[in-house]
């Protein structure tokens, strides 16, 4: 902080004269602004807990300021940079800078947008936003050009237009309807709302942009990791040479020569960091998305999900995204000493440009997203690395069913690949054994070991979606839109309802002496299957035939209007779609002990057990 400050003092002298400025000047006294590719993407559109975006809140505390406490003053952060050629180099202040573009955007006229927006002629945007002709860009500049917020499409739904998008939508829902009253907070704005304008060396710009952001209080550890990529893989050497000349026509061409050429290093370092920086923010968009999220298990906090913690633990390399500065430190130290280097830079972002996309594939692929997305939902959050890991390298599809069998087994990560290797291990086998054997049993529901019964039968519907080529469905959409796993919402649901088994029969119950003479039980696999919590409830002791007609009937209601969840598990439906179950009572233990046969001869034949 002292050297901070040592620095500022220093450069006070050559600070424009007057570092304090209402927002009209701050914008007339820098004929361009410039964002640097290092840089992090536009955030002020991200909404917090509260539901509030930054940008949203900046217009709420400016109206608040001076409609309701009467102020003659309003001060927002200041903005750090320094200047090069007319153009300020923006250090620190790129998203307060951003949002005064949108915001003056949304409430100037055409022709005071045009004054302070764009250059003298009109037609640049004073903001160089990460190069000129990138998605964000040409966003940003359509919606500064005209006053209105675009819906983006398809080709432009980066994560940077998006945040650029929701911050307009935002600050737009605050802004008065009446023009007397937008054109007097526009005043208010320009005139009344106060940034101090901090200037520095461009020699100094690295030191004070490095300790400015050396807390780590407002970047994310990959979004340092980002930019040190973006400063370290387009940095060119300047690489200077003596020409002697003969004659000053001579050292003109040599001149030409030389800017000519100095202009194409630095067109080629603001191209590739561009191109860098947009590939980042695909990563981080594909990672954003709500359902891949919920595939991967991992938040909204996590802005490249497993990519970077993966790309670490293959190196051994200690990752923590705790949002505590001393540990985050000491992550990205460790990553900038082992991957950040000049001499693996190259070679560490092409391995995490694979690791992305071989990411993508398991999601995209109809077999590893249902074999990898059932384990994921299944084990524990500190088992699923393993499990990634195991997936992301290429192997075949009867291995990954393998894995995938011994892992609901209760096998470890490191058994299950042993056994797939062909490796011997009693502990192992003896696992796989009592799984099986344990279906085998007439009691396996309430019993200690439900959690196997909730494992298989949810397998057993994967699977059914599998052999259809389908991927399964393993979320859905509650009320207010959040995605919800059907697995944390499991229950074992009885084809015949285990309420209408007693020990004579009789009044539409099933024999319990009839039961045990077929030695069957309502208990046993053939009598069960997977289903939501809730329409477990809602089947209370319904009949076969009358969950047949509700799961079938897709008009039809409970009788408390609800929504039927479990319609997407097909190996349930196929339960309740199958047998005349009423046809004749007594021969529902028949029935029961037929699945029952049917399921465990599937279930042998799936770990390899011969009859």
């Amino acid at each position: 902080m002292r050297q901070l400050i040592s620095i500022f003092a220093k450069n006070i002298s050559q600070m424009d004269s007057k570092p304090k400025k209402n927002i009209r000047d701050y914008f007339r006294s820098n004929p361009r602004f410039l964002i640097p590719a290092y840089q992090r993407g536009y955030k002020w559109g991200v909404c917090g807990t509260d539901g509030s975006s930054a940008a949203k809140s900046l217009v709420i505390d400016i109206k608040k300021a001076f409609e309701a406490d009467k102020r003659d003053e309003y001060f927002i952060q200041g903005v750090t940079g320094y200047k090069k050629d007319d153009i300020f180099y923006l250090i620190d202040g790129q998203q307060r800078t951003t949002t005064l573009f949108l915001l003056i955007a949304l409430l100037a006229d055409k022709h005071l947008r045009t004054e302070l927006l764009f250059d003298d002629k009109g037609n640049e945007l004073r903001l160089i936003y990460f190069g000129k002709r990138n998605t964000s860009a040409i966003y940003l500049e359509k919606l500064c050009r005209h006053g209105i917020i675009h819906t983006p499409t398809a080709t432009q739904d980066t994560q940077d237009v998006h945040f650029l998008y929701k911050a307009a939508k935002e600050m737009e829902s605050q802004l008065p309807t009446a023009p007397d009253e937008r054109q007097k907070l526009l005043d208010n704005i320009l005139d009344k709302v106060f940034i101090f304008q901090i200037e520095v060396s461009a020699q100094e710009a690295p030191n004070v942009f490095s300790m400015m952001n050396g807390n780590k209080a407002d970047m994310k550890i990959e979004e340092l990791i980002k930019a040190q990529y973006l400063s370290g893989l387009t940095r060119i050497e300047d690489t200077k040479s003596v020409q002697e000349t003969e004659n000053v026509k001579s050292t003109l061409r040599i001149l030409e020569a030389q800017i000519a050429d100095a202009t194409a290093r630095e067109w080629k370092i603001n191209a590739s960091r561009s191109r860098l920086a947009r590939e980042w923010d695909k990563w981080v968009y594909w990672w954003m998305r709500p359902e891949v999220r919920s595939f991967y298990h991992t938040s909204s906090n996590d802005m490249t999900g497993w990519l970077i913690p993966l790309f670490c633990k293959m190196d051994g390399i200690m990752y923590d995204s705790s949002p505590k500065v001393e540990i985050r430190n000491q992550s990205f130290n460790a990553f900038s000493e082992q991957f950040l280097t000049s001499s693996v830079l190259n070679t560490s972002y092409e391995s995490i440009r694979r690791l992305q996309k071989r990411m993508e594939d398991l999601y995209e692929n109809t077999t590893t997203y249902n074999l990898l997305g059932f384990l994921l939902d299944i084990l524990t959050a500190s088992e699923r690395a393993d499990v990634i890991k195991y997936f992301l390298d290429k192997r075949s599809n009867e291995d990954y069913l393998k894995y995938a069998l011994f892992r609901m087994a209760t096998l470890t990560h490191n058994q299950a690949k042993e056994r797939i290797e062909g490796k011997t291990d009693d502990d192992a086998y003896k696992s796989i054994s009592n799984f099986v054997k344990f279906f085998e049993e007439e009691e396996i529901y309430d019993v200690p070991n439900q959690e196997w019964s909730n494992r298989y039968l949810f397998f057993c519907n994967v699977m059914a979606a599998e052999e259809r080529n389908a991927k399964f469905e393993f979320w859905y959409h509650d009320e207010n839109g959040k995605l919800i796993h059907y697995w944390t919402k499991k229950s074992i649901e009885h084809i015949w309802p285990k309420s209408k088994v007693s020990p004579n029969g009789g009044n539409g119950n099933v024999s319990r002496i009839l039961l045990n003479e077929s030695e069957v039980s309502e208990h046993m696999l053939g009598n069960l299957v997977f289903l939501h919590t809730l329409d477990n409830t809602r089947f209370k002791d319904k009949t076969p035939t009358v969950k047949r007609q509700r799961y079938f009937d897709l008009r039809s209601q409970d009788e408390d209007g609800k929504r039927f969840y479990s319609r997407g598990m097909l190996h349930t439906m196929a339960a309740f779609g199958g047998e005349e179950w009423e046809k004749d009572i007594d021969m529902v233990p028949q029935i029961i002990k037929k699945r029952h046969t049917n399921e465990i001869k599937i279930l042998r034949n799936r770990y390899g057990f011969t009859e």
